[in-house]
């Protein structure tokens, strides 16, 4: 006699928000309490809190990666502050690279 087995149920868990940057975009950020322009390269789910976005950018003036960068406090050492969206980026990348 053949017993059918039961499947297991699934947990379907809620889809994360939408991130609120994406790849390209052009972002101030505070890196341990320094203001910096950075630009974002990848975007990923953390791997320590799957709950929660993380951006790598790279700083625009020193070609820096910056590996770990939460948003509103998310992340212990850097996070976005704001998007640049103004025409004056290209003035801010001209004087960066002085």
């Amino acid at each position: 006699m053949k017993f059918k087995h039961k499947k297991e149920a699934t947990v379907v868990e809620p889809p994360m928000e939408k991130p609120k940057w994406k790849v390209g975009d052009i972002v101030a950020i505070n890196f341990l309490g320094d203001f910096r322009v950075c630009k974002i390269i990848e975007l990923k789910r953390n791997p320590l809190h799957e709950e929660r976005w993380v951006y790598r950018v790279v700083e625009i003036s020193s070609n820096v990666i910056i590996p770990y960068v939460g948003v509103d406090g998310s992340e212990k050492f850097a996070n976005i502050i704001e998007e640049i969206i103004d025409d004056s980026i290209e003035e801010i990348i001209d004087d960066s690279k002085e």
